[in-house]
């Protein structure tokens, strides 16, 4: 004959199993929906600036052609020609990353050969070389060897942080950028 406890164990055993078959994932009552792209903010600080937009400009990457307003939400990273800056480079993509962003690198296209370098020293695939033919992000921007650009969803650029080095933390501010930074504005 079996004890009450043993069976009592059996019987709860049973419902949960039961119970794990019966319901074996949460089931939406909704079906997906597709992202929509954000819209543009539209603020009254200059672009370039804190606050503003990025500048519109044309860039060439792996892919084609691309607005700079595009990349959004994003870390831009500015370095200047032979900028020695590749642990930096890497240690702003991991915090990037972290924040699930893309970095992208910008320069002119004379420094292709050097970007590509830093990218691959980076050793992320997050890391994206873009091209500017004229020098408007890079003269806007560059502030220092390497510098970072924080774009909020929106286009709004969060912060500028000239003279990235392999220390310098960007982690608070990366983490606001896939919120727009005009929400309810």
């Amino acid at each position: 004959m079996l004890s009450a406890p043993l069976v009592i164990t059996v019987l709860l055993a049973v419902g949960l199993l039961g119970a794990t078959l019966a319901f074996p994932g949460g089931s939406s009552l909704h079906p997906a929906v597709a992202s929509v792209p954000l819209v543009l903010a539209a603020p009254t600080v200059p672009a370039g600036s804190v606050g503003g937009l990025v500048p519109d400009v044309a860039l060439i990457g792996p892919t084609g052609s691309t607005g700079s307003r595009d990349l959004r939400p994003a870390v831009l990273a500015v370095a200047k020609p032979n900028c020695a800056c590749g642990a930096a480079l890497a240690h702003l993509a991991q915090q990037a990353a972290a924040a699930g962003l893309t970095t992208y690198l910008i320069g002119g296209r004379g420094q292709q050969a050097d970007l590509d370098a830093l990218a691959a020293a980076s050793r992320s695939d997050d890391v994206r070389v873009m091209l500017e033919e004229n020098a408007t992000l890079t003269t806007t921007f560059s502030s220092g060897p390497l510098t970072a650009v924080a774009v909020h969803a929106d286009g709004v650029i969060d912060v500028i942080v000239g003279n990235v080095v392999r220390t310098t933390s960007l982690d608070a501010a990366f983490a606001s950028l896939k919120q727009p930074a005009h929400a309810g504005a």
